[in-house]
């Protein structure tokens, strides 16, 4: 009897293809692949902003109205910060301009921008956007010379129902769209 056990103990052993589990290559791709720092960037900004629609009803009523959401719009080589007014009933839609203003100035208090002038507060060189695509604690010549670019490409959005309008970041106008 015990021959037999270990006989086919020994097959099932030699036999058997052994068992092998783990993540398979879509997910070793993934895996392998490195966030870059503008990966971060977008994350920590949307972060942000999304907290500041949560947490700040009184100081920002237009994070409070409009739903933020960061996105890089390839085509345009612009970090768009799109607000949204979901489920936007008509008197949402008659005061989409009175709406849309107040987000653009929220979005920008927020960036250390004044809303009035369009222009950085206190002689910052950038905005606390840009500092959100950088490392902390650390900065070097490359790094600063490109974050002085950087909030050129920031593009503030704002739908809501079929209205559209859009602005500059470093800016205190803004356009609708036909």
């Amino acid at each position: 009897m015990r021959i037999i056990s270990v006989s086919v103990l020994a097959f099932y052993l030699l036999a058997v293809a052994p068992v092998q589990s783990g993540p398979d290559k879509t997910t070793e791709f993934f895996m392998n692949t490195p966030a870059s720092l503008f990966d971060l960037g977008i994350f920590r900004l949307e972060l942000d902003l999304q907290n500041k629609h949560y947490r700040f009803e009184g100081y920002w009523p237009g994070f409070k109205l409009i739903y933020p959401n960061i996105y890089y719009d390839w085509g345009n080589d612009k970090i768009v910060i799109e607000g949204r007014r979901f489920r936007a009933t008509s008197q949402d839609q008659e005061k989409s301009e009175e709406l849309c203003e107040k987000f653009f100035r929220d979005v920008r208090k927020a960036a250390l921008v004044d809303p009035d002038t369009g222009n950085l507060v206190d002689q910052l060189s950038t905005s606390i956007f840009t500092d959100m695509f950088t490392h902390e604690g650390f900065s070097n010549e490359p790094t600063k010379n490109a974050a002085k670019d950087l909030d050129s490409k920031f593009r503030i959005v704002c739908i809501v129902g079929s209205d559209r309008y859009q602005a500059p970041l470093l800016s205190n106008t803004y356009l609708k769209e036909k």
